[in-house]
């Protein structure tokens, strides 16, 4: 099986270096320390047609540009916007939580963290992407047996009235 892609966006060296230890071991880590950098990257594999990241973890307070900001672009992208963002961060409060979970994030984990609670957040969200890819294969093969059902019918119905 092929392990899912997690990046994870932090201007902390320390973060980062702890984050891809504990990701590497279930997942395909990568680390970044920026946002720009995360868009360009997203970007780069858009053109040369490489996979999308599965999922995103990301700080909100970074120098160049908020975790906020880089969400609310994802989100406004085409191509970017079904990508999982869970924001992993200091900011604690309920007024930042709802604000990141409003801007379109599917969770949010304050620091300091607990790694395998972190781990079985990121997997439960992995697993209801993959749960989702499944249902519409299902409603698409449904869709097919109907249409086709439905052309026997047609037919059926010609071939009685002639």
């Amino acid at each position: 099986m092929n392990k899912k892609t997690v990046i994870l966006v932090d201007d902390d060296l320390t973060n980062l270096t702890m984050g891809s230890e504990f990701l590497a071991e279930s997942y395909n880590a990568v680390t970044l320390n920026s946002g720009v950098l995360l868009l360009k990257m997203l970007n780069s594999a858009l053109k040369a047609g490489r996979p999308l990241p599965d999922l995103v973890l990301l700080d909100i307070d970074m120098p160049d540009m908020d975790g906020y900001e880089i969400i609310n672009q994802l989100k406004q992208t085409k191509d970017f916007k079904d990508i999982p963002v869970i924001f992993v961060t200091a900011k604690s409060g309920s007024e930042n939580e709802l604000k990141g979970l409003s801007l379109g994030a599917v969770d949010y984990v304050c620091k300091p963290f607990f790694i395998p609670l972190l781990l079985k957040r990121i997997n439960l969200h992995l697993h209801r992407i993959e749960q989702k890819l499944e249902l519409i294969k299902s409603n698409i093969c449904l869709q097919k047996t109907v249409d086709e059902q439905s052309k026997e019918l047609r037919t059926l119905r010609q071939q009685t009235a002639f």
